[in-house]
């Protein structure tokens, strides 16, 4: 009789099986008798239960608990990398990737994956771009 254990599994579903089995093998591990264990799988597949673990609805004791986040908006998008953007900046030196840019990103990653961390990248490309030209055309001068 310890103390709680909490698990928080990113991306849950990139954990698939062909028999699921690695997934039920963990859904099971907090119905254990004597478990101490909560189990939190975070997955971007909505129906992940419902599709690839279906044994788990037919038992009280299995049945998890489905909290559903809604995704970011183009705003929230575009708001999260301007904030992001101007913490990694060190010095002044104006929008390192204009708001336009930032709000068509957003755009086009909400009405497609919906996943920050894509837009992230993208920012973290452009920005490794344009330092790269930057210091070829001084050395060029």
């Amino acid at each position: 009789t310890g103390p709680m254990i909490v698990l928080v599994l990113d991306e849950i579903d990139q954990m698939s099986t062909r028999d699921q089995s690695v997934l039920y093998a963990i859904f099971e591990l907090p119905a254990l008798k004597n478990s101490r264990l909560i189990l939190i799988g975070l997955a971007n597949a909505l129906d992940l239960t419902d599709r690839a673990l279906v044994r788990l609805q037919s038992r009280v004791n299995f049945k998890p608990v489905l909290l559903n986040f809604s995704p970011y908006s183009k705003q929230d998008i575009a708001t999260i990398l301007s904030q992001r953007i101007q913490e990694a900046v060190t010095e002044d030196v104006g929008n390192v990737i204009a708001p336009s840019a930032l709000q068509y990103l957003g755009g086009k990653i909400s009405s497609t994956s919906g996943d920050l961390r894509k837009a992230i990248d993208i920012c973290r490309r452009a920005v490794e771009l344009a330092e790269t030209t930057a210091k070829k055309q001084l050395v060029l001068v």
